[in-house]
C-alpha cells in the first residue's frame, strides 16, 4: 500500500466501508521493530486522551503515551487477532499499576 493513498478521501472511505480496513501498519524494511501504525477509525476523543496522557524522556526526548484505558478501547475496537492477544496483555498491566500506585 503506498501510503500517499492515505490522502485520496474515496480510497479512505472504500477501504473503511466495504474492507473493514481501519488500520495500518508501516515497518521499516531493514529494521522491522521501527512500526508505525495508522487507525483510521477509533472510539476515542483525542482531546481528551491527550490531556490525560503520561510523558516520559528518554535522552531529551519526551515521549507521549496515551492512558492505557484508551489504548485497551482502540484495540478493542479494531477486533485484529494481535490487537485482542494485546488487550489481554495490557488489563493485566493495568492490574500491576493499578496495584502499585492505587
Amino acid at each position: 500500500m503506498n501510503p500517499e493513498d492515505l490522502l485520496d478521501a474515496k480510497k479512505v472511505a472504500d477501504w473503511i466501508n466495504n474492507r473493514n480496513q481501519i488500520t495500518f501498519s508501516f515497518y521499516h524494511r531493514n529494521e522491522i521493530y521501527k512500526e508505525v501504525d495508522i487507525v483510521l477509525v477509533h472510539p476515542l476523543d483525542f482531546e481528551n486522551s491527550f490531556v490525560n496522557k503520561t510523558v516520559k524522556k528518554l535522552m531529551d526526548i519526551a515521549i507521549y503515551l496515551a492512558p492505557i484505558d484508551d489504548i485497551i478501547k482502540m484495540k478493542e475496537a479494531s477486533g485484529r487477532a494481535q490487537d485482542v492477544s494485546d488487550v489481554s496483555m495490557l488489563k493485566k498491566v493495568k492490574q500491576i499499576l493499578d496495584n502499585k500506585y492505587g
